[in-house]
């Protein structure tokens, strides 16, 4: 889980989405790659176009905080974890 949105759910609800994947935002994407965060968000636009490709991986959009109380869906990749 990462810190964009875990104020948001709590850690059950978000494993819940696929059991064995974590939800990785741009940022945490960026991060565990070692890019930046541009072309985490790039990798994850491309990977939301490919959802009809059965070997992408999975792309969600999850509620985050923007500030002043606001939200906005983003996009998450579902991470594999093993």
């Amino acid at each position: 889980m990462t810190p964009d949105h875990c104020d948001m759910y709590n850690r059950l609800q978000t494993a819940q989405l696929r059991p064995g994947y974590v939800t990785l935002s741009a940022a945490a994407l960026a991060a565990r790659l070692g890019m930046s965060r541009r072309q985490a968000e790039r990798l994850i636009a491309a990977t939301a176009a490919a959802q009809h490709d059965p070997t992408a991986l999975r792309v969600v959009r999850l509620p985050v905080r923007i500030g002043s109380g606001a939200k906005r869906d983003a996009l998450h990749i579902l991470w594999p974890v093993h």
